[in-house]
């Protein structure tokens, strides 16, 4: 039993109760909880009907209705007014409704309730054992902690396919299915040729390799028996990870495989079969290649064996024309006396896609038994017009997805488009002859990019990471001094009405300028100019040795912003967007995806006499300080991405939103209704009345985020709290 030198050394009864925070055991003097009951086996709450003279009866309703909780304990003082002080005590902190409570004995979950009953001990005994009863109108018990979930990120994805759990004829839990059938080269016949689903009783014996086999037995001379393995790949992916495919866009079949013929990074099946006929134990095993049956293996072992295949990507695609990917294993003929039969002890198939990172989706995690609602904490930047949020079943808008940023534009259009593909190569780019901002010392544009179309990066990029150092960055001066490495540059093309250059103009780079330690020092310019090489603006990052990152954004020839050695500016991976509508520039300088501070920037200038040059052409450089020869001196900075669009408009009127930058929105949907807060308020207005509270299902649950095209991505955390019977 629980002791008091056991509370002297500061252990607590195992089965101890806690209410609202309180321990019992421990703050109550005298107070021992002897045991609790209501948190064991617990049924729902059946409505029937019965109609005439039917056999059993209809279910109308099932649901399950509130708990109990009773708590037995017992108490012992000295004297009766010990034990009158002690309920005191216990009373007072057993008041409030709609409280929290757990046990020690389970102390990652809690339930909510309320005091409803208390039996009365016997008069006059100092010590005795007593009850009292916990009423949760609420009958589920919650985890203790929330589980956090932030937007996707590129990383591998692995699923696995095989008939554990499958159910004859379902293929809404487990979409794949086994065919059985007889021919004498059935091998010969197409997949959507075959006839019967395999039994019930022989799914069963799937679950694993244990050496269980479900079995097929043909008795007719000379036939064959054939099981056939049919893996439903698009539709268990999406069962598996719901949302998977509209995350990434893909609707059509034909997207969709061809999407996994790029990203499958491993496609492997495994066949653990035997069998036996007229010529003793022997089976073979092939896959479709979507035209015949390949890959005969044989395998004359009188238990199961593993037969195994592995595919590339775009033979796995090849093969799943229809969305299927079918296996076969089967035996060799029966005669008179000797049947013929297969046996099938597991079959699986395991898949791994690389899936690239998205700023529109997170993926939630729901471990537990019981769908539960999610909650998310989005924080916005830019002005934005809503927000939605979307699962494959539910979906939720906050605000006005007509709203606009700004005031009407005749016509917009772009001028250069970086192509990301990176078969394009560098066909795009002139190398080592564009317009620097040569305030710097000694520059020079030399060095190499290396060709897109050989490195075949996921991700495209402007990378000079060859092992040479002249080749990748060139020779610097001969003094030792100055900043030197290679150039981009293109001239932009002229609009869809032949004319040349753009007067009002918006411009976005996507640039990296990270470091590892201190020491690494490095130089990028981002630079815009006019078709004879007049420089019109042009932003620098660059950072010393031993010292934090700076920027200059120059105009002209001012310098409009100079914020030097900064840490705001630290590990900057990011959107540099550079406006011109009259003779005002407005640059905006964005930390995205940076591991710095998530810094925001705008700036802005007017400069009549620049603003009177069309721009026409864009430079990226990127430099080394001097001629030091160890790569790793030298930050990762890498050209990402550049647009331009040519603005046809003299004046750029802002459009106020429904979310301001730097709000804080919270959208909840606890008991079945959601409710948004905006900076801490309350404020119900903003919700479309279809909302419906989005659930995580049991499983993986992807949910889609949608804001105006003309914001930038929110930051969007999930959160789940688990629940349990």
């Amino acid at each position: 039993m629980y002791t008091k030198n056991d509370l002297k050394l500061g252990k607590v009864n195992p089965q101890a109760t806690y209410f609202d925070g309180h321990c019992l055991d421990k703050e109550v003097p005298g107070y021992e909880t002897i045991s609790v009951a209501g948190r064991e086996l617990f049924s729902s709450e059946l409505k029937t009907l019965i109609v005439g003279n039917q056999d059993g009866d209809r279910l109308q309703q099932n649901r399950f209705p509130a708990r109990d909780i009773k708590v037995t304990y017992q108490m012992q003082r000295r004297t009766a007014g010990e034990l009158r002080e002690s309920y005191h005590v216990l009373n007072a902190k057993l008041l409030g409704i709609k409280k929290k409570i757990w046990f020690e004995d389970e102390p990652e979950l809690y339930y909510v309730g309320t005091l409803s009953d208390a039996e009365v001990p016997t008069a006059g005994m100092t010590k005795f054992q007593s009850t009292f009863t916990l009423h949760c109108n609420d009958p589920f018990a919650y985890a203790m902690r929330e589980d956090s979930f932030a937007v996707a990120s590129a990383g591998t994805y692995d699923f696995k396919l095989d008939f554990a759990n499958k159910i004859f004829g379902d293929f809404s839990s487990n979409p794949n299915k086994i065919y059985g059938a007889e021919w004498h080269e059935i091998e010969n016949r197409k997949p959507d040729s075959l006839w019967w689903e395999w039994e019930q009783e022989n799914y069963n014996k799937l679950a694993k390799q244990d050496d269980i086999s479900g079995s097929y037995t043909r008795t007719d001379i000379g036939n064959s028996t054939r099981l056939v393995m049919r893996f439903d790949v698009i539709n268990a992916i999406e069962q598996q990870m719901p949302g998977f495919w509209q995350r990434l866009g893909l609707i059509e079949l034909t997207e969709r495989l061809a999407w996994l013929s790029d990203h499958i990074k491993k496609f492997y099946v495994e066949v653990w079969s035997y069998g036996h006929g007229a010529s003793g134990y022997g089976t073979k095993v092939q896959t479709w290649s979507g035209t015949e049956w390949i890959g005969t293996q044989s395998n004359t072992a009188s238990k199961p064996e593993k037969n195994t295949y592995s595919f590339a990507g775009q033979e796995a695609a090849t093969a799943m024309t229809d969305g299927y990917f079918y296996a076969l294993t089967g035996t060799n003929d029966a005669d008179a006396t000797t049947p013929t039969v297969s046996y099938l002890d597991y079959a699986a198939l395991s898949i791994s896609v690389d899936a690239p990172a998205t700023k529109n989706a997170v993926t939630v995690t729901n471990d537990g038994p019981l769908p539960v609602p999610v909650r998310f904490e989005l924080t916005n930047h830019d002005d934005n017009g809503f927000f939605g949020l979307t699962s494959d079943k539910e979906s939720i808008l906050i605000g006005k997805p007509n709203d606009i940023d700004g005031g009407v534009v005749s016509k917009s259009e772009r001028l250069f488009t970086t192509n990301q593909n990176n078969a394009n190569g560098l066909k795009q780019w002139t190398i080592n002859s564009g317009v620097l901002n040569d305030w710097n010392e000694k520059i020079a544009q030399t060095g190499s990019f290396e060709d897109p179309a050989v490195i075949k990066e996921k991700r495209w990029r402007l990378r000079n990471a060859q092992k040479d150092i002249t080749t990748a960055w060139g020779t610097g001066d001969v003094s030792g001094r100055g900043w030197h490495g290679p150039s981009a540059s293109a001239i932009f093309a002229a609009d869809s009405n032949g004319a040349i250059g753009a007067q009002n103009f918006t411009a976005r780079f996507f640039v990296q300028f990270l470091f590892g330690d201190i020491s690494q020092t490095g130089l990028q310019q981002c630079n815009l100019a006019g078709p004879d090489g007049e420089l019109l603006a042009s932003v620098q990052l660059w950072k010393a040795i031993g010292q934090h990152s700076s920027v200059k954004i120059r105009v002209g020839s001012h310098w409009a912003y100079v914020d030097e050695n900064n840490v705001r500016w630290d590990n900057f991976f990011g959107s540099i967007v550079i406006k011109r509508f009259g003779s005002t520039y407005t640059f905006e300088l964005q930390n995205v995806e940076g591991k710095g501070q998530k810094t925001k920037q705008t700036v802005s200038y007017t400069d009549a006499d620049s603003a009177k040059t069309l721009c026409q052409q864009v430079t990226y450089w990127k430099a080394r300080w001097g001629n030091v020869t160890k790569h790793y001196n030298v930050m990762n900075n890498d050209l990402y991405d550049f647009w331009i669009q040519k603005e046809n408009v003299e004046d750029y009127v802002d459009v106020p939103n429904a979310f301001n930058d730097g709000d804080k929105v919270v959208i909840d949907g606890q008991n079945q209704k959601v409710t948004t807060q905006v900076n801490g308020t309350l404020n119900i207005g903003l919700q479309d009345i279809g909302s419906k509270p989005i659930m995580a299902y049991p499983g993986k649950n992807v949910i889609n985020v949608l804001y105006s095209d003309f914001a930038s991505a929110p930051d969007v955390t999930a959160y789940i709290r688990k629940k349990y019977l």
